[in-house]
């Protein structure tokens, strides 16, 4: 279905103008010498305080701002930090598939319903995500 879909290096972003790609890195790790390890609970501690971390600076805006939540354990996560994060309620986003095998709406329902968002879906059937992705990646087939 995609074909010549790569992955980004670690680091990177890649820029498209005019069907011509340019990827440039963003961010390079320090070298460090050997640290000890923290402890199990200090490295759950630090976790934890990145995510918060993380979550809150991403919430500054001059727009309101929600969370994509498919319902899987990452999106969850950033929504209940986000939850806990604002002032009033969060806006969580999601796409529905009908094909069953693909479709993780119920999850992000149920995950809504945990956070009390203000949830919205819209749900794509073969048809149109197939028409979504010619217009998006610029081809024209016929069916």
């Amino acid at each position: 279905m995609f074909r010549g879909v790569r992955s980004l290096p670690p680091g990177c972003t890649m820029t498209v103008r005019d069907a011509a790609s340019r990827i440039a890195r963003y961010w390079s790790p320090r070298p460090q010498g050997p640290r000890p390890a923290p402890s199990l609970n200090d490295a759950r501690e630090q976790l934890a305080s990145l995510l918060e971390e993380s979550v809150k600076l991403r919430l500054i805006s001059d727009v309101p701002v929600g969370t994509f939540c498919s319902g899987g354990v990452d999106s969850s996560l950033v929504t209940a930090l986000a939850v806990r994060q604002k002032n009033g309620p969060v806006d969580t986003y999601s796409i529905g598939f009908d094909e069953a095998d693909y479709d993780e709406s119920a999850y992000a329902e149920l995950v809504s319903r945990q956070y009390g968002t203000l949830h919205h879906e819209l749900r794509l059937g073969n048809v149109q995500f197939s028409d979504l992705f010619r217009r998006w990646s610029g081809t024209t087939t016929n069916r």
